[in-house]
């Protein structure tokens, strides 16, 4: 596990909505994606339903409202999955472009989201 917490890992409201915009950009972008031959529809339903998961756990850590349930059957080692992948991407896009600190904003947020889940915090199931 690690020990030492990562930058905004204490921005819990920030990570909260982090988790639906990462939810949120991946509906809007993997019908393209799939379209191009990217990602199939069942990696791109797959990695929506996980996000979903990851952003109704953020939701109830935050506000305590469960919301929807969709997507609560997802494994934390399905959802941290997710988080990795997210942050690989992210770690790519940052690499093409290190003079935007929105993208490394952005993923050191993902790190964070990472450190919580990875330390037992947040995800149900």
């Amino acid at each position: 596990m690690t020990r030492e917490h990562p930058r905004f890992w204490d921005a819990h409201e920030d990570l909260a909505r982090l988790a639906v915009w990462l939810r949120d950009q991946r509906i809007a972008r993997y019908p393209a994606a799939i379209a191009k031959g990217s990602i199939t529809r069942e990696e791109a339903q797959a990695d929506i339903l996980a996000w979903s998961a990851i952003a109704a756990d953020w939701r109830f850590f935050v506000t305590l409202d469960p919301g929807e349930i969709e997507g609560r059957s997802f494994s934390r080692e399905a959802k941290l999955a997710a988080i990795r992948t997210a942050i690989e991407r992210y770690e790519t896009r940052v690499a093409a472009s290190p003079e935007t600190p929105v993208l490394q904003d952005t993923l050191d947020c993902i790190r964070a989201l990472y450190w919580h889940a990875e330390n037992g915090r947040f995800l149900s199931a």
